[in-house]
């Protein structure tokens, strides 16, 4: 047993347990306090992750939109792609086709061209409305001779049609003498000129005769007598009527604009073997343009 040291204050036992008591519950309250402090602990621990979760899965959700929605911009995206493509091809195409259609056209062009080159060579040089024999061609035949002419003028627009007439003129040997004779075109049986091959028709006023005026033996022979001598120094026929009406259906019609292709067939004499044949453009009795082609057997 302890003893007290002689001036230690003298507790009693009532206070000490009541001391005790409070001691214990003051532990106690510490106790609860940790204890509830540990809980809160444990609840501010684990309350996040359910918190966040419900958090989580909504912005994963709005995350789950955007994309959404940005794969749609992807997609719409591509098909405005496609359809540029598309339109370029397009596009393409069409500049090819142009491209092919321009070089088709400039080689038109080229062609047309060359053509014009070609026939303002051939237009007659000079001023508006001169008339060019461009081409002749004589042929012996049967019925007598056929020829072909090629005129051409440099007509411009508002220019009257020269009209004028074809004269034929052929060099030749009649009975063993050089002579020229002016040839007209032959005559049908009805007195109508042989138009088959297009050439032009002689006056109305003309003579059925006149196509036999030149082939008649008995008029060759008064020519051969006393005949006019014409350019060349051949003879021709006689000055007289007869002679003036076969001179006049000598003329062949001719009216031109631009351009005239004649042809037919000339009535020769039985006796006349013709070797060349002039051909001359005669307006108002004068010469205006005129070209020689030998004859073809």
């Amino acid at each position: 047993m302890n003893r007290q040291p002689p001036d230690a204050p003298v507790v009693p036992a009532q206070d000490r347990q009541s001391w005790s008591f409070r001691a214990g519950v003051v532990a106690g309250a510490l106790g609860l306090v940790a204890l509830a402090g540990i809980v809160l602990g444990l609840a501010m621990l684990f309350r996040p992750a359910g918190t966040d979760g419900t958090t989580t899965q909504e912005r994963l959700a709005a995350l789950q939109a955007r994309a959404g929605q940005a794969e749609a911009q992807v997609q719409g995206l591509r098909g405005q792609l496609a359809a540029s493509d598309a339109d370029l091809a397009v596009e393409r195409a069409a500049r090819r086709t142009l491209e092919d259609n321009v070089a088709a056209l400039q080689a038109q062009a080229g062609e047309l061209r060359d053509r014009v080159a070609f026939y303002d060579q051939l237009l007659p040089a000079g001023p508006a409305g001169t008339l060019s024999i461009r081409a002749v061609s004589v042929a012996r035949v049967p019925a007598g001779l056929r020829y072909r002419v090629l005129l051409m003028r440099s007509a411009r627009p508002g220019l009257a049609p020269f009209v004028g007439s074809l004269r034929f003129v052929a060099s030749g040997l009649r009975d063993g003498v050089e002579v020229r004779l002016p040839l007209a075109p032959l005559q049908t049986a009805s007195g109508e000129p042989d138009r088959a091959s297009g050439a032009p028709m002689p006056p109305s006023g003309s003579s059925p005769d006149a196509g036999t005026a030149i082939s008649d033996p008995g008029k060759s022979s008064s020519a051969q007598a006393g005949g006019t001598t014409l350019p060349g120094g051949g003879q021709a026929l006689a000055p007289d009527g007869t002679n003036a009406v076969a001179a006049a259906s000598a003329l062949v019609p001719l009216e031109v604009d631009q351009y005239r292709s004649s042809e037919g067939i000339l009535a020769l004499p039985p006796d006349f073997t013709p070797t060349e044949v002039a051909v001359e453009v005669v307006q108002d009795g004068a010469v205006q343009a005129s070209q020689q082609a030998a004859v073809a057997f």
